[in-house]
């Protein structure tokens, strides 16, 4: 998914800077293919941010039909959690929830679009955020 923001009744949602909690989709080719992000701002804000080809609920309408889209859905923390709940192991978003409190480090890296792919692709198979999965590589990288 792209980076996106936008400003919602005043809230500012911003998927470069707020932490990713947990993501999902399907790969292209399937007739309703979507990808969903839960992300966690710093005014501890949840939403999703969603994209989809032209038979997904992120389809934008045309005058010559529908294409694919994507949006940013703000979510109350109930919301947010149905969703988890609906889409992960109760482990893992136990795990995902029971981090929040844990402050933000805001840092930038310039990485080719083929690491950063292939990181979003490792941290969604193992369920963890970006931050759970940067300790985990580090901590791996510390013992050799």
């Amino acid at each position: 998914m792209n980076a996106m923001k936008k400003i919602i009744k005043g809230k500012q949602y911003d998927t470069e800077t707020a932490r990713p909690l947990l993501s999902t989709g399907l790969k292209s080719g399937n007739a309703k293919a979507t990808k969903e992000a839960l992300y966690y701002t710093k005014g501890q804000q949840f939403f999703l941010h969603g994209s989809g080809d032209a038979t997904s609920r992120y389809a934008q309408e045309t005058p010559d039909g529908f294409v694919p889209g994507e949006k940013i859905i703000p979510l109350t923390e109930e919301a947010a959690r149905s969703w988890a709940e609906e889409h992960f192991a109760e482990e893992i978003c136990e795990r995902t929830f029971s981090t929040l409190d844990e402050g933000f480090v805001a840092f930038a890296m310039q990485v080719p679009p083929s690491v950063k792919d292939r990181f979003n692709d490792e941290k969604t198979r193992l369920g963890m955020t970006a931050g759970q999965l940067l300790d985990h590589l580090l901590n791996e990288t510390s013992k050799k």
